[in-house]
């Protein structure tokens, strides 16, 4: 007796479910072999997206500047000074200056003209010229109303509100023969140099910590100060020594 096979195109495990049909152009498998792995399809028979590319996220944009600001050059975020753009606290640089004989009058006058040099565009460097430039008579209210008006320059740009150099110079010439003139004069322009980095860090600028070489420069004010009341008391001693 003859066995009947199964007819020719027919499936001995039962008919197929929609899908599970070979597809095209996927790898078939030999006969008595597991079927061969298939690249993964998206529903709909689509291939998968392509992964996203590197780049991240688009950035968000940067906040409005105050009208008037110009984006700072990138000398400046490359400044050597780790504390650059940080403010000086008031009481402390009236301290220092007293302590110091003046002395750290010339290490703020330099630090600070540093600072507003590369501020306007670093184009120049000639802070320690400047700051020599305050020994020499007449020169001196020269280097000192450059340092003012450049001040004022980038008050008037970050909108913290310019002042004037000349008035400000003039009241301190003028003052100065009563000894009102640097505790005033100074005390303003610094307070408008505080101002203006608050409005540059966007809110409130840290404070300057003391470096090392601002305390060199008080070492060694104080000991001149000592020297020269030592000196005023040997003259008094000898002046009453004389005397008897």
């Amino acid at each position: 007796m003859e066995s009947s096979g199964p007819p020719p195109g027919s499936n001995p495990s039962g008919p197929q479910s929609p899908g599970q049909g070979p597809q095209p152009g996927a790898p078939q498998s030999p006969q008595g072999f597991p079927p061969a792995p298939q690249s993964p399809q998206s529903p709909g028979g689509q291939p998968p997206a392509a992964p996203p590319q590197p780049g991240g996220p688009p950035q968000p944009a940067s906040p409005a500047q105050p009208a008037g600001w110009q984006q700072q050059p990138a000398a400046v975020q490359g400044t050597a000074d780790p504390h650059y753009g940080h403010k000086w606290p008031m009481g402390r640089a009236w301290g220092f200056f007293i302590l110091s004989f003046g002395l750290w009058g010339f290490y703020w006058f330099y630090t600070t003209r540093k600072e507003i040099d590369q501020e306007l565009g670093g184009y120049r460097d000639d802070a320690l010229l400047h700051t020599l430039g305050l020994l020499v008579p007449i020169l001196n209210f020269f280097v000192i109303y450059w340092l003012w008006r450049d001040i004022s320059l980038l008050c008037e740009r970050s909108g913290v509100g310019e002042f004037s150099p000349g008035g400000y110079l003039a009241g301190l010439i003028v003052l100065s023969f009563v000894g009102l003139g640097a505790p005033i004069f100074y005390t303003l322009v610094l307070s408008k140099l505080n101002d203006y980095w608050d409005r540059r860090a966007g809110g409130n600028a840290p404070v300057r910590p003391i470096a090392t070489a601002e305390k060199v420069v008080v070492g060694i004010g104080v000991a001149l100060l000592l020297l020269y009341l030592l000196f005023i008391v040997i003259i008094l001693i000898a002046a009453a020594a004389s005397s008897n």
